[in-house]
């Protein structure tokens, strides 16, 4: 038993320690007009997670974050604001990455489709797509 225990804290740590494994640390507030892209998604009017506008009617997030029946869910796009101001439109259908296994990190992404096309603008845009791989250690934005 003591081996089993030891074997399983030594994987862990090896685990914790894995590049790419870090935490964010020291990050600041921006303004949606920053990252247009950015949305809340929502469940019963309270923010639970962050997503990414893929264009006027789907949207990015980690398969994780939805787990319910869509008609649970709402995104809020346009806003600084989990709480206020840009468009708050319900989503109409979830789709997960086949391979996903919700007690693993792997394939955690998924698709939502809204019920109506969200209003592209200045402070609602799609996120721009990568037209190469990045280097490794090259400097990346994250929100959420």
């Amino acid at each position: 038993m003591f081996t089993q225990v030891l074997v399983l804290l030594s994987f862990a740590s090896f685990l914790a320690a894995t590049p790419g494994a870090q935490r964010i640390i020291g990050g600041e507030d921006i303004s949606i007009e920053k990252v247009p892209r950015q949305v809340s998604l929502q469940l019963g009017g309270k923010h639970i997670c962050g997503g990414s506008i893929y264009n006027e009617s789907y949207i990015i997030t980690a398969a994780h974050c939805v787990e319910y029946p869509a008609e649970y869910y709402m995104v809020r796009a346009g806003s600084s604001k989990h709480n206020s101001g840009g468009v708050l439109v319900q989503v109409a259908g979830i789709k997960y990455h086949e391979n996903f296994i919700r007690w693993s990190t792997e394939n955690d992404v998924a698709v939502i489709r809204l019920e109506a096309p969200l209003p592209i603008g200045d402070n609602i845009k799609p996120i721009r797509l990568a037209e190469e791989d990045p280097f490794e250690g090259s400097p990346a934005l994250n929100t959420g």
